[in-house]
């Protein structure tokens, strides 16, 4: 199959009609040449970027839907998965945070985080956060 490239509107055409059709769907090679010929903006970006909180006492509001585990200064530390307000993918690994969401019983949740203080014990410093959800059952 020669390589073109494909219109935003054509891959979204092409793709879904490769996932819905009645026949079978989409080969391997089918799959692959529509990935390397879709142009960047029909495709959903899986990464995320590290959101920090920087403001103290204004309200971030997200999305939660997990943890994934992420390396840093040599360890590997748990994160929370994130979603803004304008569907940007982010994760963070404050402490607090991540100790917050683990509380959670049903996920996906929406949280409000709070930059409230800088604390610390024992020589670690961390931010002192408010983190809050919905009720249970409302």
């Amino acid at each position: 199959m020669a390589k073109k490239d494909l219109s935003l509107a054509q891959a979204a055409e092409t793709f879904n009609n490769l996932q819905t059709s009645g026949d079978a769907p989409a080969t391997h090679d089918e799959a692959f040449a529509l990935l390397e010929s879709a142009p960047d903006a029909a495709l959903s970006e899986l990464s995320s970027d590290y959101f920090k909180i920087t403001e103290k006492n204004v309200p971030y509001h997200f999305l939660f839907h997990g943890f994934e585990e992420m390396e840093k200064d040599g360890k590997k530390v748990k994160v929370v998965k994130l979603t803004t307000k304008d569907g940007a993918q982010v994760i963070n690994g404050d402490i607090v945070l991540v100790g917050a969401c683990e509380k959670l019983t049903t996920v996906p949740a929406y949280i409000r985080v709070v930059y409230l203080n800088d604390a610390g014990a024992s020589g670690k410093q961390y931010k002192n956060l408010s983190v809050k959800t919905f009720p249970i059952g409302s």
